[in-house]
């Protein structure tokens, strides 16, 4: 039973078949041993009729539900996919925008520019361009429906740093920007 129900388990066009597993092996351990092999329910002989119809029924009713949630999920999936690529789309156009024209300000006047300005300017490119890696990394979150999942060793520590490192720099931007909204605001109302 359990090697049959293993290659049932294994194979896509019968992995969703419920399975009741009937035996005689009574106890937890066996019941245990069944349901991580991939049964919907364990029945212990000798069992009545009505036990067994009554979870048939309910494993039939569960296996219609669990093929509902995935038809559900792979519509919200399509849906998803479709509105990633859409706002792609509409965010792409004015990021290229701003890229293009802080280049033209940089090349054309980076030379007649203050310090502070050049610094701005290069600031807005990068985060113009961070932008852009964002958006590309919504259109590829949202593909992930489509594809096959492919479980790999993941070194956390790495991710853990990166992510740290990712945080702090952000951080220390955002920290810059408003120290710098604030010396404007403050500089504006010194002069009127």
């Amino acid at each position: 039973g359990l090697s049959v129900l293993k290659e049932l388990r294994a194979a896509e066009r019968t992995c969703l078949i419920p399975v009741i597993l009937l035996s005689s092996r009574a106890g937890e351990d066996a019941a245990l041993e069944g349901l991580d092999a991939g049964a919907d329910d364990y029945l212990v002989k000798p069992f009545s009729g009505k036990a067994l119809l009554a979870r048939v029924r309910s494993c039939l009713t569960l296996a219609k539900l669990r093929k509902e949630s995935a038809d559900k999920l792979a519509e919200a999936n399509k849906e998803l996919e479709a509105f990633s690529y859409s706002v792609s789309h509409d965010l792409r156009a004015p990021l290229r925008a701003m890229i293009g024209y802080s280049q033209i300000l940089l090349e054309d006047y980076g030379s007649s520019l203050p310090s502070e300005a050049l610094r701005l300017l290069k600031t807005i490119g990068q985060s113009g361009k961070r932008m852009g890696t964002l958006i590309d990394d919504l259109l590829a979150l949202s593909r992930l429906g489509r594809k096959e999942l492919k479980l790999r060793h993941v070194e956390m520590r790495e991710l853990v740093d990166s992510v740290l490192e990712e945080s702090r720099f952000e951080g220390r931007e955002r920290t810059k920007l408003v120290l710098q909204e604030l010396h404007v605001a403050v500089t504006r109302r010194q002069l009127v």
